[in-house]
């Protein structure tokens, strides 16, 4: 078999390995705070995994042969009957000490490779973990022509096990394709996926496509099995986008989109000059060069320093002004932004700066998904600082040693500051604390 991106159809046998410890483990993290699973981990848990989903999309990928879930039911007990709706085989692993671990990850690995051996006809792998003990696993498994396909949790999973991958979805993303998410889950989706990030990938994409192909276009469904091959957590739905044609219509700077005789067919489009602030005293180019690179490693999206700064204002007012301080959904804090900015400000830099939020891990998320607030005061002039001393702290962290603190600055408020400066001394502690700092630097 070529070992290439899945193709889908009921020739393919599939096997799926549930690590089902992790996966609930990273959700309930993920509900209620870090460390909320290992709190509550020996009494009996909730459902939070919705089985259906997995199941839909792995039998999307072909005729599902073997699925195994591993884990100790004794504090899992509650998900019986969704076990039973799938016919899954359970597999019991007793803690064997005091460590509470269970060794799911090992006998979830020799009972795959033992399976690849006796089954041929298993052509994709699908391990549901963000564990990246898996890494091996994985690479045994292509190379014995096997496709390998991850689903874990955003923000708990390992991203060298990613890489190990043919393709990964994301637990949330297969949400979004089953109509089971909420509407904080889309806005999640959205925001906690960097577009930037995805829109390079597009580029190279295409870009390597066309430079060994005759003709400068490329159909619509290889670009996007390029693109999985790049990065194999690639999926439009983890940036709100209903479909693969909404995505590239979305990156129109990029590509241009034409009509063909099956498919769509893809080609580069026109380069546009972008319209970001420009240092005063640099070249032009090369001051919108350097912006973009500092903000394109942590994956800050773009927007002037002024606006950034009066949007997360008018958030915090939105909060103080909120029953207990607590909004109904990202939705609604949208519409109040809007609102008391009479329509100045547009939806798209407000979703920028909910973005920096979200990164930031700012917001609280309340049980039943009954609302968000703040972690912090809603002082609007303390959340503004916050915001920039976590965005220096980021740009410093993905900054070589040593760091350009005017340049940081400068992307931070838009402009040069003074040495004396409190701005600039903040910028130069968080340096100091990460070691960045070296001769000829402030």
């Amino acid at each position: 078999m070529k070992n290439t991106h899945p193709v889908h159809g009921d020739a393919s046998g599939v096997a799926i390995y549930w690590d089902f410890e992790n996966i609930h483990a990273a959700l309930l993290d993920d509900d209620q705070g870090p460390g909320a699973y290992r709190k509550s981990r020996f009494r009996a848990q909730d459902v939070l995994v919705e089985i259906d989903a997995v199941m839909s999309f792995c039998s999307s990928l072909g005729t599902v042969a073997v699925n195994r879930v591993y884990a100790n039911w004794q504090w899992l007990g509650r998900y019986r009957a969704d076990m039973l709706n799938h016919a899954v085989e359970l597999v019991q692993l007793f803690s064997p000490g005091s460590s509470a671990k269970n060794g799911a990850d090992i006998r979830l690995a020799l009972d795959a490779l033992e399976d690849i051996s006796r089954y041929p006809h298993v052509t994709h792998i699908v391990i549901v973990s963000g564990d990246s003990d898996f890494i091996s696993l994985a690479q045994k498994c292509r190379r014995a022509g096997r496709v390998v396909i991850g689903i874990g949790v955003q923000g708990s999973v390992n991203n060298y096990w990613i890489k190990a991958c043919n393709e990964f979805k994301f637990y949330k993303t297969l949400l979004g394709k089953t109509g089971q998410e909420s509407e904080a889950v889309r806005d999640q989706l959205k925001d906690a996926s960097d577009i930037e990030e995805a829109r390079a990938v597009l580029s190279s994409a295409i870009k390597s496509f066309l430079a060994s192909a005759d003709e400068g276009k490329i159909l619509s469904a290889k670009l996007k099995q390029m693109m999985i091959r790049l990065d194999p957590s690639f999926d439009e739905v983890n940036y709100g986008f209903s479909s693969f044609a909404d995505f590239l219509r979305a990156c129109d700077d990029i590509v241009e989109v034409h009509r063909g005789e099956n498919d769509n067919e893809v080609s580069l489009a026109s380069q546009k000059p972008p319209s970001e602030p420009v240092e005063k005293d640099k070249e032009p180019h090369q001051a919108v060069q350097d912006y973009f690179e500092l903000l394109k490693r942590p994956g800050i999206k773009p927007i002037q320093p002024e606006l950034r700064a009066r949007i997360l204002k008018l958030a915090a007012e939105c909060f103080r002004n909120a029953k207990g301080g607590k909004i109904g959904s990202f939705q609604e804090l949208e519409a109040q932004i809007k609102e008391r900015s009479n329509g100045a400000i547009s939806e798209v830099d407000v979703r920028k700066v909910k973005s920096l939020l979200i990164k930031f891990k700012m917001f609280k998320f309340h049980p039943g998904r009954s609302g968000i607030s703040l972690w912090m005061s809603s002082d609007g002039d303390l959340l503004a600082k916050t915001v920039e001393v976590r965005m220096a702290r980021l740009i410093l962290n993905h900054m070589d040693p040593p760091a350009d603190l005017g340049k940081v600055a400068w992307v931070i408020y838009g402009k040069r500051l003074p040495e004396d400066s409190e701005e600039l001394r903040m910028i130069r502690h968080e340096a100091e604390e990460a070691g960045l700092l070296g001769n000829g630097h402030a």
